[in-house]
């Protein structure tokens, strides 16, 4: 899960580079492909956060966000795992303000600023 928190902070090219260095490890994570990790990057960028599950713990479902340093790129990333029964639409739309909040404190901790960023949908 942090990993798809870090992807989403990442500029394409970034990302592209280190899916084909991992690629052919995926496997390993129920079946976790490529394109499907693609594409759930894709949707992290879009909804504003990470959302995966069953990948990692069969049963689980985790959301997160990563948290930028004084530069803008990621150096942290805060996750809430649960079951996946649990871990419905509307309990991820209770905690993602909460997870923001942290983020942004943890953030202006390390002199970054995650106030701003990943809070839409925004990506570099």
């Amino acid at each position: 899960m942090r990993g798809l928190a870090f992807l989403m902070a990442l500029p394409a090219r970034e990302v592209d580079s280190i899916l084909a260095a991992v690629g052919s490890r995926l496997g390993s994570f129920q079946q976790l492909e490529v394109n499907k990790l693609r594409e759930a990057v894709a949707a992290a960028r879009k909804q504003g956060y990470a959302c995966i599950g069953e990948h990692a713990v069969a049963g689980v479902t985790a959301i997160g966000l990563p948290v930028p340093g004084a530069g803008g790129a990621p150096v942290a990333a805060l996750t809430v795992a649960s079951t996946t029964s649990r871990m419905t639409l509307e309990r991820q739309q209770d905690i993602l303000p909460v997870l923001r909040r942290e983020v942004h404190a943890l953030a202006a901790l390390l002199g970054g600023d995650g106030a701003t960023q990943y809070k839409t949908g925004q990506h570099p």
